[in-house]
């Protein structure tokens, strides 16, 4: 087998059956003869190569890479990112039930520049805006229930209209509270 010290395993039929432990054995020395046989051909095949010329190259040339992948674009005005996490976040402060509730809104730009001993320069613009709110509410036998919205998009124009994300985290908070009106199910193996 694969194993260094040339042990493997091997499994036998259960059955006190001549017949069928002698064609399993059978089986088991023929893998291992031909398997044996394989590796002493490629050993053989390895050792007769005459020089390291017949070796493919480890790494193969190519002409380096330069470019820029992305558009740069300003970022976003905190006041309105901030005006948005503050709009969402009231929405769950006026409603009943919610234990712990956190909204927030971010917006990040970044420039990556790769430069290489070879030559290659590839400068990549990225952004990401996140916006993301998330609801805990707590229902009376102590079971905590939560509840997330979330929106990444390249680009803060992206985003859907505040009226949008409102009804979103609206519909989230009814979710929660029908959690705390629902049964409580009960425990099971599976």
């Amino acid at each position: 087998g694969d194993d260094p010290s040339g042990l493997a395993q091997a499994s036998l039929v259960l059955d006190d059956h001549r017949g069928a432990i002698q064609r399993d054995l059978w089986v088991i020395t023929d893998d291992a003869y031909t398997s044996a046989v394989e590796g002493l051909s490629r050993k053989l095949a390895n050792r007769e190569r005459s020089s390291e010329d017949e070796y493919p190259p480890d790494y193969t040339a190519v002409e380096p890479l330069a470019g820029t992948f992305g558009t740069p674009r300003a970022p976003a005005e905190l006041a309105a990112m901030e005006a948005l996490a503050r709009t969402l976040s009231a929405r769950m402060r006026a409603a009943d039930g919610i234990e712990h509730s956190r909204a927030y809104a971010s917006d990040a730009t970044w420039s990556r520049t790769l430069v290489t001993s070879e030559g290659a320069r590839v400068t990549e613009h990225g952004q990401l805006t996140v916006v993301r709110v998330v609801a805990q509410a707590r229902s009376e036998d102590g079971t905590a229930v939560k509840d997330t919205c979330s929106w990444l998009v390249s680009d803060p124009g992206a985003l859907p209209a505040e009226a949008a994300l409102v009804a979103e985290v609206d519909a989230m908070v009814a979710r929660l509270t029908g959690m705390l009106a629902a049964e409580p199910l009960e425990d099971y193996l599976g």
